[in-house]
């Protein structure tokens, strides 16, 4: 098994630090996972940091924007960077915290014995709604279905075949704050795929530096959420009535990924 987790960070180092740390202690097998921090152009430590973890041989690989590209493209440019005979691509924000050892090894299982799952994440134990959310009783274990909740990004796990099929995360906009985890799952089960939390390996959202360190920072997603949420909408419309393609491929990824093919730390304007 070889996976790469792609961690995208913009101005919340403090975030970035607990994760990575988390991250770190729940990899039972760290040898077969290559981790890759996409920074989005932060003025804070971050960048330091990141320098700093790749040094040190924390970290595989790092890619460097001047300047702040997105959501999408962020994770989009990370898993461009990622080995080519990872099994699985990655989407762990910055601000989740890892609470159990070996749930990659418990996705892996679960994708193999079956196919017609396209997606797993961590259930989130501080989310106001998730905890609610109906049980879904499949393959001898309990999960909660995307079909009855799509929030947060907790390792957001993508087999080899889906991106295949799927290609990446939609970033034809402009906007810097995306649903991109929403919208992926969308077209997955316009594709006829699964997808699921799991309820055995759990993780937790870092609230706590909204309220303190982070305040400003949280307050200003909010105007950016309103409009996007008109747009999703829209967009979801035109994915369910063929007018939009499901398959999103960008040749920039491919010249990225030429690009960084031997380079562990890439910076980009």
């Amino acid at each position: 098994m070889k996976a790469s987790i792609v961690i995208l960070s913009f101005n919340r180092c403090v975030y970035l630090k607990n994760t990575v740390h988390s991250l770190i202690e729940s990899l039972n097998r760290r040898e077969e996972v290559e981790i890759i921090i996409v920074d989005n152009g932060s003025s804070d430590e971050s960048p330091f940091y990141i320098r700093d973890l790749l040094e040190r041989g924390i970290i595989d690989k790092a890619l460097l924007f001047a300047t702040n590209k997105g959501i999408s493209k962020g994770y989009n440019s990370g898993f461009a960077l990622a080995n080519s005979n990872s099994s699985y691509l990655i989407k762990l924000d910055c601000d989740v915290i890892i609470h159990h050892p070996g749930w990659l090894e418990e996705m892996d299982t679960l994708f193999n014995a079956d196919p017609s799952i396209g997606l797993l994440m961590l259930f989130q134990e501080n989310h106001p709604t998730m905890k609610d959310c109906v049980r879904t009783n499949h393959l001898g274990r309990t999960f909660i279905s995307l079909t009855e909740i799509i929030v947060g990004s907790a390792c957001f796990t993508i087999p080899k075949n889906v991106i295949e099929s799927l290609g990446y995360f939609y970033e034809d906009h402009d906007y810097l704050l995306f649903y991109d985890d929403i919208d992926y799952f969308i077209r997955l089960e316009l594709l006829g795929k699964k997808a699921f939390y799991l309820l055995s390996h759990t993780s937790s959202y870092q609230e706590d530096l909204d309220s303190s360190v982070y305040l400003k920072y949280d307050q200003m997603k909010d105007p950016m959420y309103e409009r996007m949420n008109i747009f999703h909408k829209d967009l979801n419309g035109l994915y369910q009535s063929g007018t939009f393609p499901l398959q999103r491929f960008y040749p920039r990824l491919s010249e990225l990924a030429l690009f960084g093919q031997n380079k562990s730390l890439i910076e980009l304007p």
